[in-house]
């Protein structure tokens, strides 16, 4: 299996934060089990990114620069 590219990881979490964003209430946050399945799937691109920070944030996957499991 090829390497996903960075532009392609932050494509998917994009899309991916664009359906969370719609699958949630409004009023109150339930987790739904495809919601879940979003954010597990994040979690996991996160981990292939090849990291660019700026503002201490990744600019392809959005991650915390300080986050424990950071590689």
């Amino acid at each position: 299996m090829s390497r996903i590219v960075p532009e392609e990881i932050k494509r998917q979490i994009d899309n991916n934060n664009a359906l969370i964003k719609q699958l949630r209430d409004k009023g109150q946050f339930v987790l739904n089990p495809t919601i879940l399945k979003l954010i597990e799937e994040n979690k996991e691109l996160q981990k292939t990114c090849p990291h660019e920070y700026k503002d201490g944030y990744c600019i392809y996957c959005y991650k915390y620069k300080g986050d424990e499991n950071d590689a």
